[in-house]
């Protein structure tokens, strides 16, 4: 075994660059959150072969002294901790004090700097040492300018992305830094052609538009809220701007872009029931909480975070969106509406039921007043008033209120157990009645009885013809909790109970139907997030037919 020996200075900052600068993306980075730091209000991104060539990042910040720049290369070197309790109370972006250190030690680096009452200087790095320091004429700010990244570890460009998936990082991290300081300007030029830029305006919505479009500014409503000392902003978008990936969840703690797993999927799950399967909605969440409730130390790019009482806030998050949602009078769906990802952003007879809600209170109408015109491929209904056109999905709108009815006839805390006379018989084959058989005490908890010859007892409000259909539920999912059981037979029966395709019914059915989808929480979408009615505005109609552009 050799003797244990210091490494040296190099070593260790190259050791240190393949922690916390794997890709061209983290570079950019710190150099950001550096100038951040540095009290910017404008910050350029300049980036040639999705950083590879160059890199380039201009700010208007402090700068720095001659005395500063030769200390910002060293490892450990910071201004922003300078004991115990700052580390454990960060308020800052770029703490790292070994970040610039370790891109020197991979690169050739200059960086140019003038504070308020000195006179600008360039530095030359290359490979982690100092070259030549010069007087160099120029504003107050810093640049700082990398060239032939990794050229000195040729081993590290295999284990580079595609340059399609580098530009898309890239881009990426710009906007997620645009969204974390909306008080801030930046722009972003790629291959010498701006990709986009931002004001500065210190208005998110405005950041929203300038970054993602007009069309998700207006479909999105600010919610406020908190709980124990921290402050919650969300941004939601409405259901029907949608994406395929989650990628436009975006979450900020203290200001800074982080990744929080139970976080994204309460903000999803607010959504429940407004979205199709593998769709996604468009959240920004803004989390102000104190610094020392946070641990931002156990990722190196401090991408996750620890947060305390993380099961409170995350679900007092999904409740909060669940609730705006549901109180929330929206706009509905317009063809023209219709936004996808931009990174790279059997005739049945109609059934009368009764599906009436039980409440006192004054209803709110969530749809708009309109006039019956007639029917559309034996689908849809054609409705109009002084917007323009509608069509309703009949199938959709009435398994929304079937869903809801069901869901709230179905109590979860008092489930009357029906006992039979004589067992109601198995439609299901022979394998699924043995594991029933077999799992008697499960199918207890949810008030069922089973036997050889069939099914002995069950919850009251489900019909005989869903009861083999709930049994497979059960037993499909031997963890189902009985709220889950609920939404999973409210989602089923509906479906099939509802009007299906070219099933033709009447004016008076159809207006029936409308009257009780308006009294609806979720009046949009059914259960499974397709939409219920879809507007065709007058607008909408002259700007297809050209009279107006």
């Amino acid at each position: 075994m050799a003797n244990i020996k210091l490494m040296s200075d190099q070593l260790a900052n190259m050791i240190a660059a393949g922690e916390v600068v794997e890709q061209p993306q983290h570079v950019i980075k710190e150099l950001i959150e550096n100038a951040i730091d540095a009290q910017a209000k404008h910050i350029v991104i300049d980036v040639k072969d999705e950083g590879l060539s160059l890199i380039k990042v201009e700010d208007d910040g402090i700068g720095m002294s001659e005395e500063d720049l030769k200390l910002s290369i060293q490892r450990h070197a910071t201004s922003k901790i300078m004991n115990l309790s700052d580390l454990q109370s960060i308020r800052t972006l770029g703490f790292r004090g070994e970040a610039l250190a370790a891109i020197a030690s991979v690169s050739k680096l200059k960086i140019f700097s003038k504070t308020k009452d000195a006179s600008g200087k360039m530095m030359e790095v290359e490979s982690g040492e100092i070259k030549k320091i010069i007087d160099y004429p120029m504003n107050q700010g810093t640049i700082i300018e990398i060239t032939h990244l990794f050229f000195n570890t040729p081993a590290r460009f295999k284990f580079m992305k595609s340059s399609f998936q580098q530009q898309k990082y890239i881009r990426q991290l710009f906007v997620e830094m645009a969204l974390s300081h909306p008080n801030l300007s930046f722009k972003l030029v790629e291959n010498d052609k701006l990709y986009k830029q931002t004001s500065g305006s210190d208005d998110t919505f405005v950041v929203i538009e300038e970054l993602f479009g007009k069309q998700y500014a207006s479909a999105t409503q600010k919610v406020k809220t908190s709980i124990a000392h921290t402050k919650i902003d969300l941004y939601l978008g409405s259901p029907d701007i949608n994406v395929s990936t989650k990628s436009y969840l975006h979450t900020f703690v203290n200001q800074r872009y982080v990744k929080h797993f139970g976080i994204q999927e309460n903000i999803i799950s607010g959504y429940d029931g407004r979205l199709m399967t593998k769709r996604y909605p468009f959240v920004l969440c803004y989390i102000t909480i104190d610094p020392q409730r946070i641990d931002i130390n156990i990722h190196p790019q401090k991408l996750h975070v620890k947060l305390t009482n993380e099961s409170v806030l995350t679900y007092h998050i999904r409740e909060t969106i669940a609730n705006h949602l549901n109180s929330s009078v929206r706009p509905l769906v317009r063809p023209m509406q219709v936004i996808d990802d931009q990174y790279d952003i059997q005739s049945l007879v109609f059934e009368e039921t009764n599906d009436s809600f039980e409440s006192n209170e004054v209803i709110q109408s969530k749809i708009p007043k309109m006039y019956y015109i007639g029917m559309l491929g034996g689908t849809y209904g054609l409705f109009q008033n002084h917007e323009g056109l509608f069509l309703v999905d009949a199938h959709a709108a009435q398994e929304r209120v079937k869903y809801e009815y069901y869901q709230q006839k179905f109590d979860i805390k008092n489930v009357i157990q029906l006992q039979r006379m004589v067992a109601y018989p198995w439609t299901i084959d022979d394998a699924f009645i043995e594991d029933a058989i077999k799992h008697q005490e499960l199918l207890n908890s949810f008030q069922f009885e089973v036997s050889k010859e069939g099914i002995l007892s069950h919850p009251q409000l489900i019909k005989e013809k869903d009861l083999n259909h709930a049994i497979e539920i059960i037993l499909q999912q031997h963890s189902l909790s009985m709220a889950q059981f609920k939404d999973h037979l409210s989602k089923d029966m509906s479906c099939k109970s509802s009007i299906k395709a070219n099933q033709r019914i009447n004016q008076n059915e159809f207006e029936q139907l409308l009257e009780s989808l308006n009294v609806c929480d979720e009046p949009y979408h059914c259960p499974h997030g397709r939409p219920t009615i879809i507007q065709v505005t007058y607008q909408d109609i002259e700007k297809m037919f050209k009279r107006i552009v």
